[in-house]
């Protein structure tokens, strides 16, 4: 029983670091939109790929794979959708893109 007891700790240990290992590897972007009410959505299109978010108060993060990406902010009335490009990912960290400041569609 007691040697039981050793190898399901073994195992939960070992299955719980890879979990950890797996989230510290993760890459993406993230970053603001400003009005934090004024967009819809968050697309990021890469070579054969493309993923979107919804922000939440202003804020959106996007688990992405390494690479070059192009980022497209859906927006609502009055402002128009705004576009970020070149946006470089390395494999294990996430790119901040700072503030998306959407500008008004009547200007």
């Amino acid at each position: 029983m007691k040697k039981m007891a050793i190898i399901l700790f073994t195992v939960c240990i070992a299955v719980m670091s890879a979990f950890t290992i797996r989230k510290a590897l993760e890459s993406g972007v993230h970053g603001m939109v400003s009005p934090a009410d004024g967009a819809t959505l968050v697309w990021a299109t890469g070579d054969k790929d493309s993923v979107s978010v919804v922000p939440v108060a202003g804020n959106f993060s996007i688990n992405l794979k390494p690479g070059k990406w192009r980022l497209h902010v859906v927006s609502i009335a009055p402002y128009k959708d705004a576009f970020v490009e070149n946006v470089q990912v390395e494999d294990g960290k996430f790119t901040d893109v700072g503030e998306i400041k959407l500008k008004s569609s009547t200007h």
